[in-house]
């Protein structure tokens, strides 16, 4: 038997209706029963409702999914006592047509293979309002509407679910008030759409907050986002948007706001918001900005003249970011302990980095790194700490006339420097990198597809797979380095061209330099010591095509495993003044092409070799018989030296400028072509 608060109710809400929406029908739900019930199961009352009807829902637990299909307003009597359960059902609640409420229940119980909803409100509807609800424990997410217009959600909970509480896709004209969101991957995303409110919501224990892409004209008013489990998660990310305005927001995450060439971060407003306590420093379409000290996040978007100076930002999913500006500052600051990134630089050119520690961001993604820079030039980097990142320690791609200077690159997972372009043509050109320490990486530089790089004087060791990788790079220039302790490879050169390598100090690592296709390099005045395996290899590359015409010369071979130089694929090489300072030092086996062999002197004068038993009858030097080179070229060093090489005289390298090392490679070209009988 049924108390008397049934009558209050049913009155109060008829009046209501009636008011509202003037000849209507009230029709009563009640599980037990009863002679107030019209029906007692809640799919039954609604589909003998007509379009405006109220379907009042007693208290009780109402099991099995519901479809609304009329325009009617679905009253319970209370969030605590009025429960529609999906039962295992797809959704709990599926509506399909506009101008309709749902009010005062609690909605709960689809799980249906993680395509389950909570509440399925299907594509192109209008006029919907959910007021007063709690949304609750519907395995994959709560609310889900695409295509809507004039959507309210408001004074609702949504609670437990696998991945998003409320979906908006494309929808517009809509708002969500006074809401609690509490355990989710993300807690409300925005896919499109225009003219949208969220305001006054408390979202708590979610991986993400509010994520909004591609949305014209928003407000984000007085929503506060605290994380589940790191406070280094989203409170809001913005994709793409215009007319975006932040208001008194707040909580524990960060803030994320990306754009494009085209809209270039237009029409952003942040005002009042903080993280942590500490302000959002948002600075956009501004100039001669001096930021002293900041403590919270720092984003600059298209302004000019802007430093940084003695910034400490921790604990956020990014630190700094700064796109589409000119000349900018980040001086003695410390950007530690963020997850992704702790500086990033996007579409920005002269940008300088000085005395700044961007270390120990956990991330295992692609863009975990200290700095990274993507399509932007005139960045300097020096005098800086990147260690313990997880992915990366400096990544530049697509990026030209950058500097790392005097700066340690310790720690940071796969690996110590990354520069990057795109090919033919090469989009990353002129990047140096000069004096720094480079350790304890899987590879500790990788240079791919740049143009007219130098990398001079740095200390690169204790690398778990290469010492530095070259793929495709055109005049680059690495000089003066110390390679040690790398298990794979010291130098690792793929299809790479008119380089020069040379006065490094490779030791220790398990092969010298290892060669695979690519053409008219000089590699000259190293010192190879101790490696594991061979001091030297060439090898085909891309189509099994031949290393072609190195000139290889005035290097220093020592206790290296196997041989000192190994050829399996290479043709027109030319190698002199060299010291081999083992038996069995080298092995030519041509090439694949059946093209010319390689050349072991320079036509007067060859290599000296620790085991040539010849004799120098006339004391000119130079051995009497030629020295044999085993393998299958049936090669000889003509004029065997009877002591070791002088080391030539350093080739000069003019500042930081690609032009006279050019000028250099085009004669050695123009000499082996020559030497080749090629005009």
């Amino acid at each position: 038997m049924r108390s008397i608060p049934i009558v209050g109710f049913i009155i109060l809400v008829s009046i209501l209706t009636t008011i509202g929406n003037g000849s209507t029908e009230t029709i009563v739900v009640d599980d037990d029963g009863g002679s107030w019930a019209d029906y007692s199961d809640v799919q039954d009352a609604i589909n003998n409702s007509g379009a405006n009807d109220t379907v009042l829902i007693y208290e009780g637990e109402y099991f099995g999914g519901i479809t609304l299909n009329e325009s009617v307003s679905l009253i319970g009597n209370g969030t605590n006592k009025t429960t529609i359960n999906a039962d295992g059902d797809r959704y709990t609640v599926r509506i399909e047509t506009s101008w309709c409420n749902l009010s005062k229940v609690k909605i709960t119980g689809a799980d249906y293979n993680m395509g389950s909803f909570g509440v399925l409100i299907v594509d192109d509807l209008d006029n919907i309002t959910i007021d007063e609800c709690i949304i609750i424990d519907n395995d994959k997410d709560g609310l889900y509407i695409k295509n809507g217009d004039n959507f309210t959600i408001r004074d609702s909970s949504i609670i437990d679910h696998m991945f998003t509480a409320m979906e908006l896709r494309v929808c517009k004209n809509s708002r969500v008030i006074n809401c609690t969101i509490s355990d989710h991957r993300t807690a409300i995303e925005l896919p499109g759409g225009s003219n949208l409110l969220v305001k006054d919501c408390y979202l708590e224990s979610i991986g993400r907050g509010t994520i909004v892409s591609n949305v014209y004209n928003a407000t984000f008013e007085d929503v506060t986002t605290y994380p589940n489990s790191s406070v280094k998660s989203l409170n809001i990310g913005i994709t793409h948007s215009e007319f975006i305005k932040l208001v008194n927001c707040r909580g524990d995450g960060s803030y994320s706001i990306w754009g494009n060439e085209f809209d270039h971060y237009s029409n952003i407003e942040v005002e009042n918001c903080t993280s942590q306590g500490n302000p959002f420093n948002f600075i956009a379409h501004d100039r001669d900005v001096i930021l002293e000290a900041p403590r919270g996040q720092v984003a600059i978007f298209n302004s000019t003249n802007v430093s940084v100076l003695n910034a400490t930002i921790n604990n956020y999913s990014y630190a700094l970011r700064i796109h589409y500006s000119d000349n900018v500052t980040i001086e003695a600051s410390n950007l530690d302990d963020n997850d992704i990134y702790s500086l990033y630089i996007d579409e920005s050119q002269h940008i300088r980095c000085l005395n700044i520690s961007t270390s120990n961001n956990p991330s295992s993604t692609s863009n975990a790194c200290g700095i990274k820079a993507e399509n932007s030039d005139f960045i300097r980097i020096v005098n800086c700490s990147v260690r313990d990142n997880d992915f990366c320690g400096i990544r530049l791609t697509n990026c030209d006339h950058t500097e790392i200077n005097r700066s340690i690159i310790k720690d940071n997972g796969d690996i110590g420097v990354q520069i990057r372009g795109s090919y033919y043509p090469w989009s990353c050109r002129d990047n140096n990198v000069v004096n720094s320490t480079i350790q304890g990486h899987d590879t500790g530089v990788i240079i791919t597809a740049s143009y007219g790089s130098f990398i001079i004087s740095n200390n690169i060791s204790s690398s778990d797979i290469n010492g530095i990788d070259l793929s495709s790079t055109r005049y680059l220039r690495f000089i003066d380095n110390m390679i040690t302790n790398c298990s794979g490879y010291g130098i690792d050169m793929w299809e790479s061209e008119n380089d020069v390598i040379s006065r490094n100090h490779i030791y220790n690592c398990g092969l010298g330099i290892n060669i695979r296709g690519g053409n008219f390099t000089l590699i000259s005045n190293n010192s190879i010591f101790g490696s594991d395996s061979y001091g030297m290899a060439l090898f085909g590359g891309v189509y099994d095509r031949p290393a072609r015409e190195y000139l290889i010369k005035y290097n220093e071979f020592m206790d290296n495993r196997n041989h000192s130089i190994y050829i399996n694929n290479a043709r027109e090489c030319v190698i002199h003044h060299n010291n081999f300072g083992k038996a069995q030092s080298a092995m030519d086996n041509g090439n694949t092409w059946s093209l010319t062999n390689s050349t072991w002197d320079d036509g007067e004068e060859g290599n000296y070799w620790a085991d040539y038993n010849g004799t120098d009858g006339n004391e000119d030097g130079i051995g009497d018989t030629a020295h044999p080179i085993e393998g299958d070229a049936n090669s000889t060093d003509r004029y065997p030296l009877m002591d070791p090489a002088t080391t030539s005289a350093p080739e000069k390298v003019p500042g930081i400028s690609p032009i006279g090392p050019m000028i250099a490679l085009v004669a050695l070209t123009i000499l082996l072509r020559r030497r080749s009988g090629r005009k």
